[in-house]
């Protein structure tokens, strides 16, 4: 994990600028600010409900990232905004703009909304809650950024591991080349090559398998987000709408996983399987013609690489060798439960308002 304490401190920045910020709204938003945005969360010293509720919500999403990049070791903040530090700088122009456009709608619907019971929707309430979004901006654009950069390292990593499979791939075409010129050698020497061949191919496909598994791993940190906000009194912190959009957000996850998958499995992976099989079975008579010995190893490999071409074989290697859905499978299973439970409670809801 090069550069980890470099994208902890970038990580503990945001999350420091993310508190000042959300700070300052509650204070020169008072009294308004506590009142509207109170929640049945406990307060803490200089803390009042709704600032726990952010500071949940800010630390949540930060656990997420750092989790991200346990998972993904080769991908790292530090490196991703050096060497886009343009793309970078007009990200966060954007999110701030995006933010900020947010924050004058959030007002404006409130002006033609109500305020909380207990608070008088006077001119001066209301330029005191402007006054909070102000500062909220900021706030906002620090959680908009450690979200954005969950995606772009899993992004990163992904393109990490593409460049090495084609590294590691030519690496696979020079040895189909030697062993095309090799003549009429004893078969022992081709199948020292063989091994050769298939010791490099199994790196290869290892990078094949780790750009679907970086996928699932950042499908795992959504997946827990979604489990701890909806198991969690955190859940008071986010509007109905915001937790709507975090369960499109997930399906919209799982359904790329599955397409990525695919796609991955159908071009990348068969075609890298086939091209050594075709070129493994021009040695067939001759590997046969060899000592026992030799002829089973030949068969052998031939077995391993035709069960790899397989979905069973390709979803297996990512289990087993990769990890990803074992680590997947549990939380997938908590989200379709709360998922289905959420969605009889509301239609139980429907039921009685419609009596």
């Amino acid at each position: 994990m090069a550069n980890f304490g470099y994208d902890l401190a970038i990580i503990a920045a945001l999350c420091l600028f993310g508190v000042l910020c959300f700070k300052l709204a509650y204070g020169f938003g008072a009294p308004v600010w506590p009142k509207q945005f109170a929640t049945t969360l406990p307060t803490l010293p200089s803390l009042s409900s709704g600032e726990v509720g952010e500071l949940a919500n800010l630390g949540l999403i930060a656990a997420i990232l750092l989790i991200l990049l346990v998972l993904t070791p080769d991908a790292n903040l530090l490196d991703l905004i050096g060497l886009n530090w343009l793309y970078a700088a007009v990200v966060a122009l954007i999110v701030v703009v995006g933010v900020a456009v947010y924050s004058v709608v959030a007002v404006r619907k409130v002006r033609r909304a109500s305020f909380r019971p207990g608070i008088k929707k006077t001119e001066h309430n209301l330029r005191l809650f402007a006054l909070g979004y102000r500062f909220y901006i900021g706030y906002g654009a620090a959680i908009s950024l450690l979200i954005i950069a969950i995606f772009a390292i899993t992004i990163h990593q992904i393109f990490i591991d593409f460049d090495r499979f084609q590294l590691v791939n030519l690496k696979v075409d020079a040895i189909l080349r030697e062993l095309g010129g090799m003549g009429d050698v004893a078969g022992e020497t081709l199948q020292t090559r063989f091994e050769v061949l298939f010791g490099t191919q199994r790196v290869a496909e290892g990078y094949i398998l780790d750009q679907v598994n970086s996928l699932l791993m950042l499908l795992l940190c959504v997946m827990l987000a979604y489990s701890i906000v909806y198991g969690t009194s955190i859940r008071q912190v986010f509007a109905e709408e915001a937790l709507h959009v975090l369960r499109i957000i997930v399906a919209i996850l799982v359904a790329l996983s599955l397409i990525y998958g695919c796609t991955i499995f159908f071009t990348l992976h068969i075609g890298f399987v086939d091209k050594l099989l075709s070129q493994l079975a021009l040695y067939e008579a001759r590997m046969n013609d060899g000592p026992w010995s030799v002829t089973q190893r030949y068969h052998e490999l031939i077995a391993e690489l035709s069960r790899q071409r397989g979905i069973f074989g390709f979803l297996v290697a990512l289990t087993t060798g990769r990890g990803g859905l074992i680590l997947v499978t549990p939380v997938a299973g908590y989200f379709l439960q709360s998922l289905l439970s959420h969605k009889g409670g509301q239609h139980q809801k429907s039921n009685l308002a419609s009596k």
